[in-house]
């Protein structure tokens, strides 16, 4: 598509993934700033979708974050440029909007 992507490593028992998206997610001056970003959302905890050498989609996702990213803490929200590359330091959890705001740079 030509635009930057967020990053969005979540899990369906994040607590703190809840909250986030809760406080600062549903906020509509962060809804109308995001829309600039392809939003994608990585579960880590997903063991459900397995692949063919039977690694779930959940694992996948896990491993991208440690090994690309060095953390394995959620939520934890990564910017990348149009061509993958990341363009700010990673964001982890705040119940701030403007907070995200000003680390959102598109």
């Amino acid at each position: 598509t030509g635009k930057p992507m967020l990053l969005d490593f979540t899990g369906y028992g994040c607590v703190n993934c809840r909250k986030m998206e809760a406080f600062v997610l549903a906020n509509d001056s962060v809804k109308a700033r995001i829309q600039n970003y392809v939003f994608v959302e990585l579960y880590v905890d997903d063991r459900l979708d397995k692949d063919a050498d039977g690694e779930s989609e959940g694992n996948e996702n896990s491993r991208l974050q440690r090994e690309q990213f060095g953390s394995n803490a959620q939520p934890f929200f990564v910017q990348l440029d149009a061509q993958g590359k990341p363009v700010a330091e990673p964001m982890a959890f705040t119940t701030d909007p403007n907070e995200f705001i000003n680390w959102v740079k598109y």
